[in-house]
């Protein structure tokens, strides 16, 4: 299952609802040129996107996050 897929699921079932792409809000915002570049080549290397790249590393923090909580 792809990354994506994974979060999106977890998502759906935090909210209680399954929202579609075209639903879900966007978040715009800047990042320095070196973070994209690296953000750029780790979507390359997986095979997907930098959005994608992004869900990945703050599910990941977010399980951090929980785990630490307890």
């Amino acid at each position: 299952m792809q990354p994506y897929v994974r979060w999106h699921l977890a998502i759906s079932s935090w909210r209680g609802a399954v929202m579609t792409a075209s639903e879900h809000p966007k978040m715009i915002f800047r990042v320095p040129p070196e973070v994209k570049a690296w953000l750029a080549a780790k979507a390359a290397s997986n095979h997907g996107s930098m959005n994608a790249e992004i869900l990945q590393i703050l599910a990941a923090a977010r399980q951090a996050e929980q785990a630490r909580a307890g």
